[in-house]
């Protein structure tokens, strides 16, 4: 990873969450994704009841066909033909679309990925 970013975290279309926490991107499951939050090392402070949190910047990217860490380690996400030449095996993951039957689940990984502003 880029020393710009901290870690990341990757929603799949099941349900499932994996974070930097769980592995290298390389190492995490390579199909099906919906969101990829990558945490800057970057933060700010906000205030959130009754104290300061800090939180990162974040990139986040979602209803996309690929995803990536390239060569230089920085995140990407688009069409096949986004996709660097470069970039390592296992760094690309596809993403897919839900049904629309499956809309409610996909707009609640919505919801809980913009919830999460702290890198793991």
């Amino acid at each position: 990873m880029h020393p710009d970013f901290v870690g990341f975290h990757v929603w799949y279309a099941d349900g499932s969450r994996w974070s930097s926490r769980d592995g290298d991107w390389g190492e995490l499951p390579s199909q099906n994704v919906q969101f990829a939050t990558f945490y800057e090392a970057r933060t700010y402070p906000i205030w959130i009841e009754d104290r300061w949190v800090t939180e990162n910047y974040v990139v986040q990217f979602h209803s996309q066909d690929y995803y990536w860490l390239g060569a230089d380690g920085r995140p990407g996400a688009g069409a096949s033909s986004d996709v660097p030449d470069d970039v390592p095996q296992g760094n690309v993951k596809t993403g897919s679309w839900m049904l629309e039957e499956t809309g409610v689940a996909f707009w609640d990984l919505a919801a809980e990925a913009q919830r999460f502003r702290k890198a793991p």
